[in-house]
């Protein structure tokens, strides 16, 4: 993301924090961290939709096929691979819904 970005966030919350109750030596640290949280909230999300774009993995379509479920798509993605699983085992009653 870019610099500028950050700058924005950073000066919104400092705004946001100096209108409460902390003191003003803890304003700039706590938006700081706040800023950080947020960012981390933001990549871990980003990791999640690289892996649900993923293939399905071996394991997965192996897992499939013990549980009858004939898999035609051969990209199938590791999301789409672990929601048909829980599907078919919510049917099995394996898992509640």
């Amino acid at each position: 993301m870019e610099a500028q970005y950050y700058i924005n966030m950073l000066t919104a919350l400092i705004r946001k924090l100096a209108r409460t109750d902390l003191q003003k030596e803890e304003i700039v640290p706590a938006a700081l961290t706040i800023l950080q949280e947020m960012n981390k909230d933001r990549r871990v999300e980003e990791i999640r939709e690289e892996k649900a774009r993923e293939s399905a993995t071996a394991k997965q379509l192996a897992f499939l096929k013990v549980l009858g479920v004939e898999v035609e798509n051969q990209r199938l993605s590791k999301k789409e691979a672990a929601e048909m699983i829980k599907e078919k085992l919510r049917e099995r009653k394996f898992i509640k819904h």
